[in-house]
């Protein structure tokens, strides 16, 4: 069809339904990713429909070639994206749900660190359907953190919760490192505040904010292990300095925005309008119905 004003017609995408979207961010420590590529190729066994997103963000040649393969191998599962330097925790997250909503509208956002290692080949199953069945929960996973209020000079300090905190629901946030966010709460509150860059206390700000909104967190037992760094000390401490090189003592001053925003003062409940005037650097996934894409027209 010809245009003459030469301008695109807008057109809707057709948008793959899943179930869930799979998101993991990469910079090095190879040793670490090999087992984690290696426990999801090897835990297939899941009926859940999902698609894996990943982004490199600038990793050496060994470790970005392991993510071509890996990707290469299952290409009806795997998406890969390469940056070239490390953007942060919540801006690779939130650029990962931009890239991944042109294509598909998941029901669900699974987060994973890249140091995991899976141990149940039905660890998404267990995930989707807790979720499934509990409509009002916002998010879950199988580490809770606590925060202190006291002392003072303790304010914001963390610790992970025991496993009787956790049956009991006494804590305050889910961790990041292995969660299930509901789409549905994304859309309304908001994903990742990128005030937290490059990383840390952004997943307890999303927790805390689903909260104020009325989403509840929930602890669901999912099988798996975290690397133990040993001899790639090292590298995470070297990453830790070239971060602090680029962004300061960026843990502090995160620790002092969610002390700040969430601790010392009430929190009345909020509403998606409220969370977006109130919270600029936070990104809103659009609504799937109102996506639409400009297309070029045939000729």
């Amino acid at each position: 069809m010809n245009r003459r004003d030469g301008i695109a017609p807008k057109v809707k995408t057709q948008r793959q339904p899943i179930d869930a979207l799979v998101t993991l961010l990469v910079w090095d420590a190879h040793a670490a990713v090999v087992r984690m590529l290696d426990s999801i190729e090897r835990q297939q066994d899941n009926r859940a429909r999902w698609r894996l997103f990943i982004l490199d963000q600038g990793s050496a040649p060994e470790t970005a070639d392991l993510l071509v393969q890996f990707a290469r191998r299952r290409p009806e599962l795997v998406h890969l994206e390469r940056i070239s330097e490390n953007i942060g925790y919540p801006a690779g997250h939130n650029l990962l749900h931009r890239i991944a909503s042109r294509s598909h509208d998941p029901r669900y956002v699974v987060t994973l660190n890249s140091d995991l290692v899976l141990n149940d080949p039905n660890w998404l199953d267990i995930l989707v359907g807790f979720m499934n069945a509990k409509p009002m929960v916002g998010i879950a996973g199988p580490t809770g953190v606590i925060y202190q209020r006291t002392p003072p000079e303790r304010l914001g300090w963390c610790r992970v919760a025991l496993s009787e905190e956790m049956r009991s629901g006494e804590f305050d946030s889910i961790s990041g490192s292995i969660c299930i966010l509901r789409e549905q709460m994304l859309r309304d509150i908001g994903y990742f505040d990128e005030s937290f860059t490059p990383g840390y206390f952004e997943d307890t700000d999303l927790a805390f904010r689903a909260k104020a909104c009325g989403w509840q967190l929930a602890a669901i037992e999912v099988p798996h292990a975290h690397h133990d760094l040993g001899p790639e000390q090292s590298t995470s401490h070297i990453k830790h300095e070239q971060l602090a090189a680029q962004y300061g003592n960026f843990q502090k001053r995160n620790r002092n925005l969610f002390v700040e925003r969430w601790l010392t003062r009430g929190v009345p409940p909020l509403n998606s309008n409220a969370c977006r005037s109130n919270f600029p650097g936070v990104y809103f996934p659009e609504n799937p119905s109102a996506t639409e894409h400009v297309v070029a027209a045939a000729t």
